[in-house]
């Protein structure tokens, strides 16, 4: 009986945690659709729900009929939750501790009684009780401590996907790098195949033609000579600048890298705190329910030798003894919700494991990447450079034989003039 007396406080704490803010349970329980062609973000009750009618369930100690009100407080919407509802919730508890004060009167007088044949203290009675609320006390920061583990799991799981966006941020950066550098090895090509038109120009040159096309073709030469210099000095700026970014991205992979041990670091640390505490919160159980086991068989005992004085207390007993075993098995379907809870909080923990894997992964073929699209910049550049300076020797060569075109045609100007006097 004493035991089935505890089950029920830890059933008003268990309410009592709840109705303290007054809210509806958020992510438990969903109202119904009345209809499947409503709009996705308007949900409609399938019946009105007597928690919110004035005065619900009124002043009364019918135990099934407080526990009809709670059951339908756990199905209102978040959004119907106003005033009445929360007079309606008070009241519900302000009942259910009036029940508690009478299941408490009456143990008390039955463990009087007890005591008085058996010669017990009450003291140490006492003692035992406070004992085990002390423990189940203990249970309840635990178990709130666990939902703030879980709250700073998933909080570090966001700080993951938000590290991931950057990565990709970068990526595209060095796309367009890329992009860049190709456009700037068309340009080059576009150089070698004016280039090679000059070439033409001077071949064409070499079958003769008039002084005056001569002097244009010249006057043109130089003018592309200055376009020429203009665009591969802005080619050089550009790939300046482009290797200025390459630099930050690296300096950026290694605060990245930096923050990855940090955050691997804290989530080591995290998950053993967690193994610990749980581990000494199941031997606080086993604990409790071994002291749960001796108080039954004592309780057992003194039922035994006082049967025969006890008889005409059998029937009240009988009537409490129904309604405290309903109240055990609400109890043991709360207990298979949180061994249910306590699993998925597992499962939440392993998840976020294999995510902080997959962003190792992640950044191992980030850091490959990276090496190897520098490694492929540098040979483009290099042969950019390359090209750069065959275009160099190349404008020198024309640049000679212009000059020596003009000392050709300066001397053809001289014996033209000495033909002309003779």
């Amino acid at each position: 009986m004493e035991d089935e007396y505890l089950d029920y406080s830890d059933t008003e704490q268990l309410i009592e945690s709840q109705l303290d803010i007054l809210s509806p349970y958020p992510d438990v329980y969903q109202p119904e659709v009345s209809s499947t062609n409503s709009s996705p973000n308007v949900t409609y009750p399938t019946k009105t729900n007597s928690i919110k009618s004035q005065n619900y369930p009124g002043f009364t100690d019918d135990k099934d009929l407080l526990n009809a009100a709670l059951w339908e407080f756990h199905f209102l919407p978040e959004n119907e939750f106003d005033s009445t509802v929360k007079e309606n919730a008070v009241a519900i508890m302000e009942n259910y501790r009036s029940l508690v004060n009478d299941y408490c009167d009456k143990f008390e007088k039955l463990e009087k009684l007890a005591n008085e044949k058996n010669g017990k203290s009450e003291f140490e009675t006492e003692q035992k009780d406070a004992k085990i609320k002390k423990l189940e006390a203990e249970k309840w920061k635990k178990d709130a401590k666990i939902e703030k583990l879980e709250c700073e799991m998933e909080q570090k799981g966001a700080e993951i996907e938000e590290m991931e966006a950057e990565h990709l941020k970068k990526d595209a950066k060095i796309q367009a790098l890329e992009n860049r550098i190709v456009e700037m090895n068309e340009e080059l090509i576009s150089f070698d195949i004016e280039d090679r038109e000059d070439e033409k120009t001077l071949q064409k040159f070499n079958d003769r033609k008039t002084m005056l096309e001569l002097i244009k073709e010249n006057d043109a030469l130089k003018r592309k000579n200055e376009k020429m210099k203009k665009k591969f000095g802005n080619a050089e700026f550009e790939i300046k600048n482009q290797q200025d970014e390459i630099q930050r991205y690296k300096e950026y992979l290694s605060i990245v890298e930096s923050g990855k041990q940090q955050l691997r670091n804290s989530i080591k640390s995290k998950t053993a705190e967690f193994e610990e505490k749980k581990c000494q919160f199941d031997k606080d159980l086993k604990n409790a329910a071994e002291n749960c086991n001796k108080k039954d068989a004592k309780i057992q005992e003194m039922q035994t030798q006082h049967k025969k004085d006890l008889e005409e207390l059998k029937k009240r007993q009988k009537e409490a003894m129904e309604k405290m075993e309903q109240e055990n098995e609400h109890l043991k379907v709360r207990q298979s919700e949180l061994i249910e809870e306590s699993k998925g909080l597992l499962n939440k923990m392993d998840k976020t494991a294999k995510k902080g894997q997959l962003f190792e992964e992640k950044c191992k073929i980030l850091e490959i990447d990276a090496v190897e699209k520098e490694k492929s910049f540098d040979e483009k550049l290099d042969a950019a450079k390359n090209e750069n300076n065959k275009l160099q020797e190349k404008l020198k060569d024309a640049e000679k034989n212009v000059d020596e075109m003009g000392e050709k045609f300066s001397d053809s100007k001289i014996e033209a003039a000495e033909k002309e006097k003779v």
